[in-house]
């Protein structure tokens, strides 16, 4: 079964890749959305931007030129920009960048648009940006730095551009009218994923990836570039296939590549992980879970009277079902928790973060959307436990963020907490008591199996009806089956013509409570009654 799990690992991360030419990873197309950075030269913007970390800006060509028409109202909306509808051009801003080096300081940026078509393209890919670390806590904005030109085939004619260096990158603004700021997103440098494995798997062409130290200087970008260059040639490519040094400014997204590379990093240690294994088909790891872990099954019922109030560390209130499912996660139970929304899983899960942060565990939760973790995170902060929590989904969570956050809460004092064992102590016997109470109610009694729950039921129901004596002294003696037998002849009873249409009857409203005349002569009187009637002739 062990070649299972790695043909499931193989699969998984066929399933991963987006080798299609809609995948910007693969095929660049270098303007529309994206937006070149013309000025200053390639070796300029790696210099400035990735070795030395300075921030860069885009300036409006109508300050530099002293522009003031209409035209160039850079405030102007988006929106109003469609491809039949284009924004309105200003040719003075068409002039030669030449005219406009002189006028721009260092670290400036030029590029072929007006400035409102750069307001345009840059509001866009802030925006863009901002959505994607917003709901998925990833940053898809990057500086593309050098490109592969490539062909899928010898034959082919139609080159595919694919970005070699991204680094990450934020665009800020300081005013509505201010020029937008280029700066660098704290996180790695990293070489197109999804391009070295596509290459790869097509042409088995094994690209050099960037190194651990990153780059500390422009001629280490040069020698790492030459190097693909050199590689490329050495497995016999043709000569076709160049690199292009060049900057743009875009999104890409590949997440999932980066789940590709953990595929890659951490195959053995998924590969002997049980659960992963009965995903991958491997029905003999449920053996290896049940051995592994002390499993104790404890039901709803059994809550009360097995688990002491002291050993419970919610922090918020909880159902039945929902101490249950936190229970199973404490003994180390595997589950899934579903439910509608609004019906507590949420505050499910933030008890279950309160009971393992109690045992001194490490939690990680993990959420495609920011949405969740904000929910369990604020409840967590409003019953102070949220500085017990890293939350790295948040916009800070950049390297000096996390250091930040991690050295704020290792300065917080300790605190010192009132004991409530005694209160404990005595929730735990109410809670008993309640218990016993309710267990006896409904606990069957006498030979009738009747809970005293089940008796006042049925006596609130019948109270209201005529009663009748019984030569049953004390009713708990009576079997069951004489019981039932009773029932139904008197169901049978009420069925008769003469008891089931009493209010026609001859005696209704009689109120003799004594006869004084013997039963045997009542008897008599009776059959000459009826020998009488035999003797009537019948009617026609």
């Amino acid at each position: 079964m062990q070649e299972n799990i790695y043909r499931a690992i193989s699969d998984w991360k066929k399933e991963l890749f987006d080798f299609s030419k809609r995948n910007r990873l693969i095929n660049c197309k270098i303007g529309g959305r994206s937006l070149e950075l013309q000025y200053p030269e390639f070796d300029s913007v790696v210099q400035h931007f990735l070795i030395d970390g300075k921030t860069m800006a885009f300036p409006w060509k109508s300050m530099l030129i002293d522009d003031s028409s209409e035209d160039n109202e850079i405030d102007a909306d988006e929106s109003s920009e469609t491809d039949n509808n284009p924004l309105p051009q200003n040719t003075k801003q068409r002039l030669p960048l030449s005219d406009y080096i002189s006028l721009i300081g260092h670290g400036g940026i030029l590029t072929n648009l007006t400035d409102r078509e750069l307001q345009s393209k840059l509001k866009r890919l802030s925006h863009n940006a901002k959505i994607a670390q917003s709901e998925h806590g990833i940053n898809i904005l990057f500086v593309a730095m050098g490109f592969l030109q490539w062909y899928e085939t010898d034959t082919s004619d139609d080159p595919i551009i694919s970005p070699l260096i991204l680094v990450p990158a934020v665009l800020r603004k300081t005013s509505l009218k201010a020029p937008w700021a280029l700066e660098r997103y704290d996180d790695e440098v990293v070489h197109n994923l999804c391009l070295w494995e596509n290459l790869k798997f097509d042409f088995n062409l094994n690209l050099p990836e960037i190194p651990e130290q990153g780059f500390q200087d422009y001629s280490e970008i040069e020698s790492y570039l030459d190097n693909i260059q050199n590689t490329i040639f050495t497995e016999g490519f043709t000569r076709r296939w160049k690199i292009d040094r060049r900057c743009i400014l875009d999104c890409f997204s590949f997440q999932k590549m980066a789940m590709v590379k953990d595929l890659d990093d951490n195959k053995e240690t998924i590969a002997s992980h049980p659960i992963c294994r009965i995903i991958a088909g491997d029905n003999t790891a449920f053996d290896d879970i049940a051995q592994g872990y002390s499993i104790i099954n404890i039901g709803a019922k059994q809550l009360d009277e097995q688990i002491h109030p002291k050993k419970v560390f919610s922090v918020l209130d909880a159902d039945s079902s929902q101490q249950e499912a936190i229970q199973a996660v404490i003994s180390g139970k595997s589950i899934i928790l579903d439910g509608p929304p609004g019906t507590g899983k949420s505050q499910t899960i933030a008890n279950i973060i309160a009971e393992m942060l109690a045992k001194q565990k490490t939690i990680l939760f993990v959420s495609e959307k920011s949405a969740a973790l904000e929910v369990v995170k604020k409840r967590l902060d409003e019953v102070r436990l949220g500085d017990f929590c890293l939350d790295c989904h948040a916009m800070f969570s950049g390297k000096k963020g996390v250091v930040k956050e991690l050295g704020r809460c290792l300065d917080i004092p300790c605190e010192n907490y009132t004991s409530y064992q005694d209160e404990l102590e005595e929730l735990y016997a109410t809670r008993q008591r309640l218990n016993s109470y309710a267990l006896s109610l409904h606990q069957q009694f006498g030979n009738l199996k009747i809970s005293p729950f089940e008796a006042h039921g049925l006596y609130l129901k019948y109270k209201q009806k005529q009663s009748f004596r019984s030569k049953h002294d004390n009713p708990l003696d009576m079997e069951r089956s004489k019981l039932l037998e009773i029932r139904n002849l008197f169901r049978k009873l009420s069925n008769s013509p003469v008891i089931g249409n009493a209010k026609n009857h001859p005696w209704q409203g009689c109120l003799l409570s004594d006869i004084s005349l013997g039963s045997q002569q009542i008897k008599k009187d009776f059959k000459d009654i009826a020998n009488e009637i035999r003797l009537l002739p019948c009617p026609g």
